[in-house]
């Protein structure tokens, strides 16, 4: 069975229901640029993010998505990545040129919000790293 919406594939990771998803409604970067309004305007890049699917975030940004997309609280795909302690998805976000800068609606960057959860493990104090160097 084919997931209800592309945000359930993306949440799941699954790259052909999301493609089967393109082909149905015609998607091209644009469509995949898509929110989320359901779940505070999330894009897909976030929702990937978020949980952790590494792969699914590759394949949105090999189709060329809006890295700096925010949520409705101005989060971006790095502050989720950052915040759920996905090390990987940072490094790919980053090396695929998204803003490191952007400040969401708290005054906070991806680094910030890693930063707030070192106390967590080891992944938040790599990512903290990381995106301070």
């Amino acid at each position: 069975m084919i997931a209800p919406n592309p945000f359930i594939a993306a949440q799941e990771g699954n790259i052909y229901d999301l493609r089967v998803w393109q082909e149905k409604n015609k998607y091209n970067v644009v469509g995949l640029n898509i929110t989320d309004k359901e779940h505070n305007s999330a894009p897909l890049i976030y929702t990937a993010a978020r949980f952790g699917r590494v792969e699914m975030v590759k394949y949105l940004v090999s189709e060329g998505v809006n890295l700096n997309v925010v949520q409705a609280h101005g989060s971006s795909a790095l502050h989720a990545a950052a915040y759920y302690g996905h090390l990987e998805i940072v490094k790919l976000l980053v090396e695929a040129k998204i803003d490191v800068n952007i400040v969401n609606r708290y005054g906070t960057t991806a680094r910030d919000e890693a930063s707030d959860l070192v106390q967590n493990g080891e992944q938040w104090k790599q990512i903290v790293s990381y995106l301070s160097s």
